[in-house]
């Protein structure tokens, strides 16, 4: 499914004004073998002069899991680029898709953070500050993240 959102992010944004970059991951080839070297975001974007980092993610279930899809170890340094990210005055944080409920939500990293720091677990369209819209309409991060056209 992940591969699936990937690419209409691609299309959705293009179509709907942004300037959008997929951020592949590298292969790195040692002496020990070929390595994938894991990005510190999946995209970059623009919108009417914002610069937005953020990381995609699929979800099929009813809410999604902070631990296991932001904070685990190998998707911590992803948090913590877009925390610089965003204290470098640029927009970012996570376009989750909830496949079962026909849903896509913008969770800006602080909110992440503080949801963290507060001991919740996860997240869904209801959480305190999360923006989501219907997944049958194009991805607009300006709906989105600021309400605007």
């Amino acid at each position: 499914m992940w591969r699936q959102f990937e690419s209409r992010i691609k299309h959705d944004l293009l179509a709907t004004g942004h300037v959008v970059t997929h951020i592949p991951s590298a292969l790195i080839k040692t002496k020990g073998g070929t390595h994938r070297q894991k990005t510190d975001c999946d995209f970059s974007a623009a919108w009417r002069g914002e610069a937005i980092y953020f990381d995609a993610k699929a979800c099929g279930e009813a809410t999604f899991n902070l631990e296991s899809l932001v904070f685990r170890e190998s998707k911590v340094h992803q948090f913590n680029f877009l925390i610089d990210a965003c204290n470098k005055n640029c927009k970012a944080g996570y376009l989750i898709w909830m496949y079962d409920k026909g849903l896509i939500l913008w969770a800006d990293v602080h909110v992440i953070a503080t949801l963290r720091l507060n001991g919740v677990k996860s997240l869904d369209e209801n959480t305190f500050l999360i923006n989501s819209m219907k997944d049958d309409k194009p991805i607009n991060l300006g709906d989105l993240l600021w309400g605007v056209r």
